[in-house]
């Protein structure tokens, strides 16, 4: 059997379960790049490292295979169910391609590993909507792919008028975090060093197209929590010192309050 009859008699839940998880894996590496900067990598790297390998697995087959597709695409819904509807949310996100993408592939590949896992032991060959693109099976994981990149493309336009209202932005702050703050930006609250005395409220305005935090590098001191673009938020210094904060979300992004 040539190669090209071997790619031709893999069943389409294979290809599914296998190309999905791929595809979350390795989508995810530019993703977490901004997370390289901040040293926070290596708790991203497992993230991006077991989709790929179940991945790998689901290409046997296998009743097995389908379960470690199963149980990484069902972990991995579960995990992003609760991050990734923010980012959905606000399209100018620069993580938005991704999460829009990436919970219909996990979805596919939980559906369609649980379905290959509970029939490759009586024949998965039985099941054309498991086997053929040809089938309801196939049409269900075309109308997904056409959704995806539908909503891709609807985002991208969306996200060129949400930065138009950023840049326009003109609330009142002590201190703006920037466009792209997250990447390597040189300043990416600017001013990074604001000297006040004490008794006065900073302000922080988010001009950046995702979500950040103002915390205290010293726990519990003050933190904003998350806040969303063209959010601001703001914080009474009551006594002289030096305060540094970042942000929780990016950890390379740092400034600091000097109060006299």
């Amino acid at each position: 059997m040539t190669l090209r009859d071997r790619l031709a008699a893999t069943p389409l839940a294979v290809w599914v379960s296998s190309l999905g998880l791929l595809y979350v894996g390795v989508a995810l590496i530019p993703v977490a790049a901004p997370f390289a900067q901040g040293g926070s990598i290596v708790v991203v790297i497992p993230f991006i490292v077991l989709p790929i390998v179940g991945g790998i697995a689901a290409l046997k087959g296998k009743r097995w295979s389908f379960g470690v597709a199963a149980g990484i695409g069902i972990l991995f819904l579960l995990f992003f169910g609760t991050y990734l509807p923010g980012t959905l949310a606000n399209p100018a996100d620069p993580s938005f391609w991704y999460a829009v993408s990436a919970l219909p592939a996990l979805l596919l590949v939980a559906g369609f590993s649980i379905l290959g896992a509970l029939h490759a032991k009586t024949g998965i060959s039985q099941k054309p909507y498991l086997m053929s693109f040809r089938s309801t099976g196939g049409l269900a994981t075309s109308i997904v792919v056409g959704f995806v990149i539908g909503a891709i493309v609807i985002g991208a336009i969306a996200a060129g008028e949400v930065q138009t209202i950023l840049a326009n932005n003109g609330a009142p702050a002590d201190i703006r975090i920037v466009p792209g703050a997250a990447g390597a930006v040189p300043q990416p609250y600017t001013p990074a060093l604001l000297t006040v005395a004490h008794g006065s409220a900073v302000v922080w305005v988010n001009g950046d197209t995702t979500t950040h935090t103002v915390t205290s590098n010293t726990t519990g001191l003050f933190d904003s929590g998350s806040f969303a673009p063209g959010v601001r938020w703001s914080h009474l210094f009551s006594q002289a010192g030096n305060y540094s904060y970042y942000c929780t979300l990016h950890a390379q992004m740092a400034g600091k309050v000097v109060v006299t």
